[in-house]
C-alpha cells in the first residue's frame, strides 16, 4: 500500500489527477483507515472545486487522525478557502501547540488571523517564525502587511526593503509603494509603481496610485496624463474623476 500511496502522489505531482484520484481510492478500499490518502484525495477534490466532496474526505481523515499535524493543517486550509475563519482558526490552534511547527504551517495560521482582522495575534506567530528564518519571503511580507496595517510604516519598509532585495516581485514592490506613499516618499513610490506598470501595464489601480503621487508632488500636468488614460479605459472610474476636480480646484487658485 506504501509504495501505491508513493505513486498516487507522485501523480498527484505531476498534475495526473485522474490517476491520483483512481489510485486513492484503491488504497482507501485495500485499507480503509490509510489517513493520507483521505486527506490527499480531499485535497484533489478541493483542487477541482469539488467542495462537497473534499469536504467529505477530509471529515474522513481528521476523523481517523485529528492529531496529525498534516491532517489538521490541510482540513484549516479548506476552511480557510471556504472564508469559515472562525473553524480554520480552531484547527490552526490545534497547530500552535507543536513546538516545531514548519513556518509554512505558521504562516498559514498568521494569514487566517490577518483575515479575521485579528492583527496582534497574526503578529505574535509571524514573529516567531520571522526568528526561525528571518530570510524567509512569505514571513517578511506578511509581518509588514501587518506593520502596515498599525501604520508602523517605517518597520513594514525595512522588512519589504529585505524582502524586494530577496525576491522583487510586484506583491512586495507594490506593498513597498504604499508604505512610501504613506510616509511621503513619493519619487520611491512613483518608480515602484511605474515598474509594477510595466510588468502589469493597464491596471487600473496602479495607474491611480501613479496619479496620485504626482498630484503630491504638484505635478498636476503629469498627474493629468495619468488620470486620462484611466478614463480612456473606464470613464466612470470614480476616484480618477474626483480626482480631477480636485485638480482642477487647485489650479484656479
Amino acid at each position: 500500500v506504501n509504495v501505491l500511496y508513493e505513486y498516487a502522489v507522485l501523480c498527484a505531482k505531476t498534475n495526473e489527477t485522474d490517476k491520483a484520484e483512481e489510485v486513492f481510492k484503491k488504497i482507501i478500499k485495500m485499507n480503509p483507515s490509510y489517513v493520507l490518502a483521505y486527506k490527499d484525495l480531499a485535497i484533489i477534490y478541493l483542487s477541482r472545486k469539488f467542495f462537497d466532496k473534499a469536504s467529505e474526505y477530509f471529515k474522513q481523515a481528521y476523523k481517523l487522525a485529528p492529531d496529525n499535524i498534516y491532517v489538521v493543517f490541510e482540513y484549516a486550509n479548506y476552511f480557510h478557502l471556504m472564508a469559515d475563519f472562525e473553524q480554520a482558526k480552531k484547527l490552526y490552534l490545534k497547530l500552535l501547540k507543536n513546538e516545531n511547527l514548519p513556518i509554512f504551517m505558521m504562516i498559514s495560521v498568521a494569514v487566517n488571523y490577518i483575515s479575521m482582522n485579528m492583527i496582534k495575534r497574526a503578529k505574535d506567530v509571524l514573529l516567531q517564525a520571522i526568528e526561525k528564518e528571518p530570510q524567509n519571503i512569505e514571513v517578511l511580507f506578511h509581518l509588514a502587511q501587518v506593520y502596515f496595517s498599525e501604520k508602523n510604516y517605517q518597520n513594514a519598509k525595512q522588512l519589504l526593503e529585505d524582502a524586494y532585495t530577496i525576491s522583487p516581485n510586484t506583491e512586495i514592490a507594490n506593498l513597498l509603494a504604499k508604505v512610501c506613499f504613506e510616509i511621503g516618499e513619493y519619487n520611491q513610490a512613483y518608480a515602484l509603481f511605474n515598474l509594477i506598470n510595466l510588468a502589469i501595464p493597464n491596471n487600473l489601480s496602479i495607474m491611480y496610485s501613479m496619479a496620485e503621487c504626482k498630484y503630491m508632488q504638484k505635478e498636476y500636468d503629469l498627474a493629468k496624463e495619468h488620470l486620462d488614460k484611466i478614463l480612456k479605459i473606464l470613464p466612470e472610474h470614480e476616484q480618477a474623476n474626483a480626482l480631477i476636480e480636485k485638480i482642477s480646484a487647485e489650479e484656479r487658485k
